[in-house]
């Protein structure tokens, strides 16, 4: 063997060329973001860019598609939801025919079928239906804890697949949510409540379509096609005022599981006249509706309609609970984000004649 080859000055140059091409696939070893993983985003990132592309909107159509899962049967709500920021909405179920309008200043409940206000309260909230996915991921980003597990197709669209677990809450449900990754969408949310679930699936999602002020405009004969008249400026009252206004006794709780009476109003018909309570904690609400008459009796085929001590808990999508009963014939009814024994508790404390 020639040892001076090995001291020349060409074998130490590729000597030097080898060591640094060594260190250069070390390095690509080591660091491998800098090759493999460049351009991945992490779950904030995403939840992030989603929520900014919906803020940056100035409307929004979409339809959702609701399935609540509870003792094994299923109920399912389709709905189309509108809206016109910052807080105008209507959102339509066609099964029911019920539709919440808002017109930034007020919010009413319809009953299509019978041309009827079942409620209507003032409020200049910027709170939204459940249903607005940007609600969701606002809640998302404060309360919750993300972790991006994968992608997966969803309704022929490749998703991101994010696990979403619930900071030092024991309210909130554990969610599972897709978001589209061409448009940064969600397309299915998975809420998992303990003893029930409910998916929320959204389609037909549009931006900027110039939706109409007129969309969010209730008209007086439709209102009134029934004998309905609203109140003046549809404000809230006391409930001394409210008292005043009826011929009945308001049954009112003495426990509100931390919620705060914020007003009352009063629906006026030919036949009779009902009020609602308004009690709020923070962005949730409860409300308690009144009405003089004998308690008509559910049928009780619906299997998301439970009983208790003769009073009727309806369970909906998003964790409200709709508790009806009869109290000193009066008929009552409570909906609510509570579970069933902070609802019982609230009608308990009415003190109803047995």
């Amino acid at each position: 063997m020639d040892t001076r080859r090995c001291c020349d000055g060409g074998g130490a140059t590729m000597l030097k060329k080898r060591i640094i091409f060594c260190l250069f696939l070390t390095l690509l070893t080591i660091v491998p973001g800098c090759v493999e993983t460049s351009g991945e985003l992490t779950a904030d990132e995403i939840v992030n860019r989603s929520l900014a592309r919906y803020e940056a909107i100035d409307d929004m159509t979409e339809s959702v598609a609701i399935t609540t899962v509870f003792s094994g049967a299923e109920y399912i709500e389709y709905k189309d939801y509108v809206l016109k920021k910052p807080n105008k909405f209507k959102l339509t179920d066609f099964e029911s025919r019920i539709e919440t309008i808002s017109d930034g200043k007020n919010v009413w409940t319809l009953d299509l079928a019978e041309n009827t206000v079942v409620e209507h309260y003032s409020s200049d909230s910027a709170k939204l239906p459940d249903c607005d996915y940007g609600q969701m991921l606002q809640e998302v980003m404060r309360s919750y804890r993300l972790e991006l597990t994968g992608t997966e197709t969803q309704s022929d669209r490749l998703c991101y697949v994010i696990e979403a677990v619930p900071e030092n809450s024991s309210v909130l449900p554990e969610r599972t949510i897709w978001i589209e990754q061409e448009r940064l969408i969600p397309v299915r949310v998975s809420n998992d409540y303990g003893d029930y679930r409910s998916f929320i699936q959204y389609e037909n999602i549009s931006f900027d379509v110039g939706v109409d002020d007129n969309d969010f405009i209730i008209s007086l004969p439709f209102v009134a096609t029934n004998g309905s008249t609203l109140p003046e400026m549809y404000d809230l009252i006391s409930i001394e005022e409210v008292q005043e206004k009826v011929d009945f006794p308001i049954p009112l709780p003495s426990y509100t599981s931390n919620y705060l009476f914020s007003g009352a109003s009063l629906t006026q018909t030919n036949t009779s006249d009902s009020i609602s309570l308004l009690y709020t904690n923070g962005s949730r609400t409860l409300i308690i509706t009144q009405t003089p008459s004998e308690m008509k009796q559910v049928s009780n085929t619906d299997s998301t309609v439970q009983s208790y001590d003769g009073k009727e808990i309806v369970k909906h999508f998003g964790g409200n609970i709709l508790l009806k009963f009869n109290c000193n014939q009066i008929e009552v009814a409570i909906i609510g984000q509570l579970d069933e024994r902070e609802m019982i508790k609230i009608a308990e404390s009415m003190r109803c004649a047995k």
